[in-house]
């Protein structure tokens, strides 16, 4: 497993020196929320990120929004990004994101940048998904939202212009991550009418913490780490508060990726690449999800940010720091080796 030793897994939460120098300049103010009630602070952080809910168009990509039906009846949206070069009647492969937030913050809105740019690079069709969240509609709405939405473009990929044979990725930020991850491990069961070829996890969160796979247990030290624990974005206090908000069934394997009888579970899944932050409290699970997707014959694909917090790369752009650059490059290759180009 990489990093080897508990000296080098302890190295990666030591801040970013270009990280530590931004938040101390006061150029980046930090908001303050009261974790005292849980669903009021969710809904603080919400308003707070209204101003990324609209999709800023370029006229090199296509974009528009469609619906499909969950198993309730509820319409949700997806938003559909196509090169704008694209040849009537041309089919691309298919991309499904889906948006990080704990299953209770974000929209598909604020991926459209990372959408574009996917797009444009992997001259792929790329859909952002958008699913029901807690407290609002709690666990397990979001994710048979995501399952329902995956199963409804894998059923009709044509209509949005995409072909799965030529290419189907799917993956997410921090909870989409997860989500993507357990729609992946159940895919047979789910009965999708196309083969998912690849998976993308972006800071994702995977190992039951009651539960750590035998082996593990002196790898998994982020979520004890008071470093990561209050570091930016997701720390004690946020992580508490999106899971009181979702209010899973902790056992449940629509919950956790390896809340499964046995690892040998994970037999099978295409090759996946991971992106993992160093001072972030569920960089362990990544690296352990990592290792035994790795032994267990998938192809894996790394890339570790240290002294970077949980999905950095969404508030601090290529050009800021040297790491977010290397982020944006390293994303674009990730995918092409995950479509096999």
């Amino acid at each position: 497993m990489t990093p080897r030793t508990i000296e080098e897994l302890d190295a990666l939460a030591d801040v970013d020196p270009e990280i530590d120098a931004i938040v101390k300049s006061g150029k980046m103010p930090l908001p303050a929320f009261d974790f005292s009630d849980s669903t009021k602070a969710v809904l603080a952080m919400r308003s707070l990120m209204t101003q990324y809910d609209v999709v800023n168009e370029i006229s090199e990509v296509d974009f528009t929004k469609i619906n499909y039906t969950t198993r309730d009846g509820h319409h949700n949206r997806l938003l559909v990004f196509k090169p704008a070069s694209i040849v009537k009647g041309q089919h691309l492969p298919l991309i499904i994101h889906i948006h990080g937030g704990g299953g209770s913050i974000g929209t598909p809105e604020a991926t459209a940048s990372f959408c574009q740019a996917l797009t444009l690079k992997q001259q792929c069709v790329v859909v952002s998904i958008s699913y029901r969240l807690a407290p609002e509609h709690p666990f397990p709405t979001g994710i048979n939202d995501c399952i329902d939405a995956v199963k409804y473009l894998a059923a009709n990929a044509r209509e949005v212009g995409a072909d799965p044979a030529l290419g189907f990725v799917l993956g997410g930020h921090s909870y989409g991550a997860r989500a993507a991850s357990i729609i992946s491990l159940h895919a047979q069961e789910l009965g999708l009418d196309a083969v998912i070829t690849g998976l993308y996890f972006g800071a994702g969160g995977f190992v039951p913490e009651a539960k750590v796979p035998t082996g593990y247990a002196d790898h998994y030290r982020s979520k004890f780490d008071e470093r990561c624990r209050n570091a930016l974005v997701l720390n004690s206090q946020t992580h508490k508060m999106f899971l009181d908000v979702y209010a899973a069934d902790k056992d449940s394997p629509w919950f956790q990726t390896l809340n499964v009888e046995s690892l040998d579970a994970v037999k099978g899944q295409p090759r996946a690449y991971f992106q993992v932050c160093g001072m972030d409290i569920l960089r362990d699970d990544s690296l352990i999800y990592e290792d035994i997707l790795r032994k267990s014959g998938t192809g894996t694909r790394l890339d570790i940010y240290p002294g970077t917090p949980h999905v950095f790369w969404s508030f601090l752009q290529p050009g800021m720091i040297r790491q977010a650059t290397k982020w944006a490059e390293d994303t674009q290759e990730g995918f092409a080796w995950l479509l096999e180009r």
